[in-house]
């Protein structure tokens, strides 16, 4: 298993309402299985020195591209570190441009001389294109739109100014899915400080009987929501998974940079 900069935590609250906590250790890699990104993935092939890289040495990251010039580009992290690609094609192979946020691993390179004190230098691996998205509020007018179709999540997270998610459910690999997280009007679950939230699904009418298994990751932008509320604790997310409606419970004074690892074949079905 691959090193990584954290462990994500969250509380699972079930119908009865009680509240389990749940620390979602780093997710095993799944070569086998075809993937789901929300958008364009992006991905390049090791050299033969790269395939030798020691498992425990392989870090992971998310954050958004800085462009310093043509032939320098550095990650700015969720957790404020400045990340200096040193094998930048695999970025722009990718079509990566500034601004955009990713999720990559990588390795630490050892010769950071042509970088500045405050920056570390690495060689990236791997690199996934992440949707950003705002909140909506639920309406009439956009409910039919929105969705809520089953979905899986198997881990949330906060880091800098968003809440992340890894999700999955079954598709024909052909049809463009719809995900977002909205506010409703009338909550399932109540509790002082929270913010009650719904991930909405709309599979677009792909309920086929051969679909296969997809994950991806999805980011949605809370700044907005926190800022507004001095007093905020965290957030009451309700998921209708597969087996049934779900709520999760995820802390504000647990913020940081706890990235999951992501299988290595993402692919370009949900908006």
């Amino acid at each position: 298993m691959r090193s990584n900069l954290g462990i994500a935590a969250f509380t699972i609250v079930n119908k009865q309402n009680l509240y389990i906590t749940v620390n979602m250790k780093t997710l095993q890699c799944f070569k086998t299985v075809l993937i789901l990104s929300m958008v364009v993935f992006l991905t390049s092939c090791l050299d033969d020195d790269d395939s030798k890289w020691p498992l425990n040495s392989v870090y992971t990251t998310i954050g958004e591209v800085e462009k310093e010039s043509d032939d320098v580009y550095y990650i700015d992290s969720d957790k404020d570190n400045k990340f200096y690609v040193q094998n930048v094609d695999v970025l722009k192979n990718s079509n990566i441009e500034d601004g955009d946020r990713i999720y990559a691993e990588f390795i630490f390179v050892e010769n950071n001389t042509n970088r500045p004190v405050n920056g570390s230098e690495i060689k990236v691996g791997f690199v996934y294109k992440v949707l950003t998205k705002d909140i909506k509020h639920l309406s009439v007018e956009n409910e039919y739109e929105i969705g809520d179709d089953n979905i899986d999540v198997s881990n949330i997270w906060l880091s800098g100014d968003y809440l992340n998610l890894m999700y999955s459910f079954f598709t024909d690999s052909k049809t463009v899915h719809y995900l977002n997280m909205v506010t409703v009007d009338n909550p399932k679950k109540a509790e002082d400080g929270y913010l009650y939230l719904e991930f909405r699904h709309n599979a677009n009418y792909d309920f086929n009987e051969v679909n296969v298994l997809y994950n991806g990751l999805v980011s949605f932008d809370v700044d907005d929501v926190i800022q507004a509320d001095s007093g905020m604790k965290g957030f009451i997310i309700r998921v209708n998974r597969n087996k049934g409606e779900r709520f999760y419970k995820v802390d504000l004074k647990d913020i940081g940079e706890n990235v999951p690892e992501l299988p290595d074949t993402p692919r370009p079905l949900a908006e």
